[in-house]
């Protein structure tokens, strides 16, 4: 059978330390579907404030809006994280998308054409440990106030896990946000240990999560914790 060479459209090569996958030819097809194989690149996957702009503007065809957002999000959840947050963005005016959400979609996919030769490289380097990185910006969504979570999950130096979501609850802190970021970033650390132990590998710990807020860093490492804390912290998980 040889080495893998695609997997349900995701193009592997195998370089000297590691692998490099994309999807180039799912790009390209995306980009001849949309008629846009001679659009011209740029070099962001959104423009700045996009979520912060509520000039009004036409409806725009569901169908089609959901059918090239679809495949982005696809490409965003394979080898594409660069654009995973401007994905979510769009995603949240599927039901009910405008003019300005149909040409932001557009936008992501100049950028693709733009760098469709860019590959997702996996160079394992030391030991197999899991580090996380976790974020979150503090009421951004112009019409609900809610705050989104970022974060990414590296093995052994590589990229192995990404997530950009709106969380469900309304933060009145930064603070709470953080920790509603925290909380989430830890449900995924439990489930990749757990696939990586299933597979016989054993992941050192402790697990290092790196959070820039000093207050959700002190709450969710100090043992003790007062009834008005723990009742944030409960809020941050549901």
């Amino acid at each position: 059978m040889g080495k893998i060479r695609k997997y349900v459209g995701v193009e592997i090569t195998e370089v000297s330390n590691g692998y490099k996958i994309s999807q180039r030819e799912k790009i390209a097809l995306l980009l001849k579907k949309f008629n846009m194989e001679q659009c011209n690149g740029v070099k962001t996957p959104m423009v700045t404030d996009f979520d912060k702009d509520n000039t009004p503007s036409p409806m725009f065809d569901t169908t089609m809006y959901k059918s090239l957002l679809g495949s982005l999000m696809y490409l965003s959840q394979w080898t594409r994280p660069d654009t995973a947050m401007a994905c979510n963005l769009l995603a949240r005016a599927s039901n009910q998308p405008m003019q300005r959400h149909w040409l932001a979609a557009k936008h992501i996919l100049r950028y693709l054409k733009q760098t469709i030769d860019m590959s997702l490289y996996l160079e394992p380097k030391g030991d197999l440990r899991l580090t996380a990185y976790v974020d979150a910006s503090f009421a951004t969504d112009t019409e609900t106030r809610k705050s989104t979570s970022g974060m990414a999950l590296f093995l052994a130096g590589a990229l192995i896990g990404w997530k950009t979501v709106k969380q469900r609850h309304v933060s009145l802190a930064t603070c709470e946000s953080e920790l509603a970021a925290l909380s989430l970033m830890c449900t995924e650390l439990i489930w990749h240990n757990q696939l990586l132990m299933d597979l016989g590998i054993q992941v050192p710990k402790p697990i290092n999560v790196m959070e820039d807020n000093q207050a959700a860093i002190q709450m969710a490492t100090t043992p003790g914790v007062r009834g008005d804390q723990n009742t944030l912290m409960c809020a941050s998980i549901m």
